[in-house]
């Protein structure tokens, strides 16, 4: 189990290396290259992959957790049925989604879909080219899922960093080439699909027990992650609502300037979230191992180290960019940005706030029972992006930022106690206790 978390946590630690690299790199070379305005725009768009990447219904987070049990205790051929399962819900969802979001793209009227920098067609374009990139992002979860299952979670997550990696060392030489936005996307999407067969290919190859097909599919399994891939649905949309939708209401109240600032800060600001995420992410096919042995000490171990993992990373990153980010922005943009030290200190506080909470609350999603949290985070986003409208008008971005730190400090406060409710948790004085009796005995 310690090697397989190692090798967890090194892919992680890979995976954020890789994706601060293209976030560090690439948004800079797009505002200086096509200017904020541009940018922004760019921005918005982008936005249409980003709630796409939610559309599977949260079948393949549910038959991740399924797989996972199944396969730990040597079922192997019921792993398979639940896999094959999956991809029969997961191929249809693409295709309906997919069929409905270019009918409207086609049917917008011109008015809403071209903007001052570009015509309508060419707009429909890149919307959908970005559309199809999005819904190759779908299936991924189901073969991610097939890696967890087969122990191999650092693989998988290999596989996913070098696609990013290599989208977005494209996507920047494209840009740097002249492109534009339709280059952008093009690059985008070939690179994706590219990525997803090879993603593929390798998963065959190390675990040949999960082939693809349909024989072993059963409707039964289907009816029976009905259920908990519901209950995981709110939570990426709750993520997307703060997200994209913060962005997209603080684009109707103020700028595209205001929204480009909002997301530079917010992107570095969630490396604090990203590398919390490289230890918990790690932890999460152990963990559902562990539960379903209702292995009490094992559960309270997990709880106590996801707790400390996430403050002994997230909290001097947070002290460090409170401090200084405002600087490493303007460096990191060469000077296109400047944001003020009332948004960098706020949308720290958000990043710091939601790294305490949100690995926690994956704990629950390791053993399907997400619904425990899941809707109340759906409604509390909801209505933190509402407030943000009325904040952004009030204290431009600096507003949207505040507006989502309520989110998460509502988050904060639901979660912390429902983990312990949930796994029926000794209280922290008997934690202590019982691992002080523990040391005793040892020595």
């Amino acid at each position: 189990m310690l090697r397989r978390l190692a090798r967890g946590i090194g892919a992680n630690a890979f995976g954020q290396f890789a994706g601060a690299v293209v976030q560090i790199a690439v948004l800079p070379i797009l505002v200086n290259k096509w200017g904020p305005a541009v940018y922004g725009v760019w921005a918005l768009y982008f936005t249409v992959p980003s709630y796409l990447g939610l559309s599977d219904f949260g079948f393949a987070t549910a038959a991740a957790t399924r797989m996972t049990i199944e396969a730990a205790q040597g079922d192997y051929a019921q792993a398979r049925t639940v896999y094959q399962s999956v991809w029969i819900v997961i191929l249809c969802i693409t295709a309906f989604i997919g069929c409905l979001s270019a009918t409207a793209v086609a049917l917008a009227p011109d008015d809403i879909i071209a903007n001052a920098f570009m015509s309508a067609s060419d707009a429909r374009v890149i919307l959908l080219l970005l559309l199809l990139y999005g819904l190759l992002l779908i299936p991924g979860g189901v073969l991610q899922a097939g890696f967890r299952s087969a122990g191999l979670y650092a693989t998988g997550v290999m596989c996913n960093s070098i696609t990013g990696l290599v989208e977005g060392a494209v996507v920047a030489g494209a840009v740097l080439a002249g492109g534009g936005l339709l280059e952008a996307a093009v690059a985008y999407l070939v690179c994706r699909l590219a990525g997803v067969f090879a993603t593929w290919s390798i998963l065959s190859s190390k675990a040949p027990w999960l082939w693809l097909g349909f024989r072993e599919a059963s409707r039964s399994e289907v009816e029976e992650l009905f259920r908990p891939a519901i209950a995981v649905m709110p939570i990426p949309a709750a993520q997307t609502a703060f997200l994209q939708g913060t962005t997209l209401v603080l684009a109707m109240a103020g700028s595209t300037a205001a929204v480009t600032s909002f997301v530079a800060v917010r992107t570095m600001t969630r490396f604090i979230t990203q590398a919390v995420g490289m230890v918990n992410h790690a932890i999460l096919p152990e963990f559902s191992v562990v539960a379903t042995r209702e292995d009490r000490k094992g559960l309270a171990f997990f709880v106590w180290g996801t707790i400390a993992s996430s403050l002994a990373i997230a909290t001097p990153a947070a002290i460090v960019f409170g401090l200084f980010g405002q600087h490493i922005v303007t460096l990191w943009t060469r000077g296109a940005l400047e944001p003020s030290n009332e948004l960098v200190l706020v949308l720290t506080a958000n990043a710091l706030v939601y790294a305490l909470w949100q690995p926690l609350s994956n704990l629950l999603l390791a053993v399907n029972r997400q619904a425990a949290y899941s809707y109340v985070y759906l409604a509390v986003a909801l209505m933190a992006v509402v407030g943000a409208y009325p904040m952004s008008l009030w204290m431009g971005n600096v507003g949207a930022g505040l507006a989502t730190l309520m989110l998460e400090l509502a988050m904060t406060a639901f979660v912390a106690p429902l983990i312990w409710r949930v796994f029926l948790l000794p209280s922290p004085v008997e934690f202590l206790k019982s691992s002080f009796h523990a040391g005793r005995s040892v020595g």
